[in-house]
Formats: C-alpha cells, sequence, structure tokens
C-alpha cells in the first residue's frame, strides 16, 4: 500500500452494524471493506451512496430486489457495468442475453453458481484502500 506520510488519517466510522475502516487522503476517502461486511450490510435500508453503481446493483440483487438492480446498469455502456448487467440476465435465466453482455463485457461466461458469480463479482467491485 502507498504511504501516504502523515497526510493520511485513519479512521473508523460506524455505519448501522457494520464498522467501515477509512483512509483519507486529502480529499478522498476510501472505504475497505470484506465480503462478509457487504453481505451484512444488505440489513441495511439503502446501499452506500459512496459504492460504485456496480456494487450497488449487485446491493440490491442480494436483497432480491433484481429490477432496481438491472435499471443500475441497464443504460451503462462501460465493460465494468456490462458484467454486472451480464450476471443479472443469469439471474433471471435469460442466458442468450447473458452470453451478449458478457461478450460486452469482455469476459467469459462464468459456469459456475449464481452465488459464487455474485460474491466473484461483489468481492470485484468492493472499495479498496490505496
Amino acid at each position: 500500500m502507498e504511504s501516504y506520510g502523515n497526510q493520511a488519517s485513519q479512521h473508523k466510522e460506524a455505519i448501522g452494524k457494520t464498522q467501515y475502516f477509512c483512509i483519507t487522503y486529502q480529499e478522498n476517502l476510501f472505504l475497505t471493506m470484506t465480503l462478509q461486511d457487504f453481505k451484512s450490510s444488505l440489513t441495511q435500508n439503502h446501499p452506500s451512496p459512496s459504492w460504485s453503481v456496480q456494487l450497488q446493483a449487485l446491493w440490491y440483487d442480494g436483497k432480491d430486489q433484481w429490477k432496481q438492480a438491472h435499471d443500475l446498469v441497464d443504460q451503462l455502456d462501460d465493460l465494468a457495468s456490462a458484467h454486472v448487467h451480464a450476471y443479472l440476465h443469469r439471474v433471471e435465466e435469460d442466458l442468450w442475453n447473458a452470453r451478449y453482455w458478457y461478450n460486452r463485457a469482455k469476459q467469459p461466461e462464468f459456469k459456475g453458481s449464481l452465488e459464487d458469480e455474485w460474491e466473484t463479482l461483489v468481492v470485484l467491485f468492493l472499495p479498496k484502500a490505496h
């Protein structure tokens, strides 16, 4: 991890029952969280607005709110959103559409379980300290 010298400060911020470990550097806030932290956040009413749109979509999917998840990434054309979009179509068992979005994301079709893919994507998009 890059050293920020004395300009970096570490602190804990409690949000609900989940602890988020934060590193603040100048005006930027970088959150570090684990898969278990993310799963615990599913008890909350809303995802963190500081998360990427892809992570927010996965959060809604984790709460069985597929339409809300899909609406977040449906009109986006970046590779990361296409990857989540592919997974979401796999959830609804629309494999033709899922394959189309895997291709747009430049990702191979996931061959494991939906739960394994969800966890893989969550870990991929989790905030990480810089």
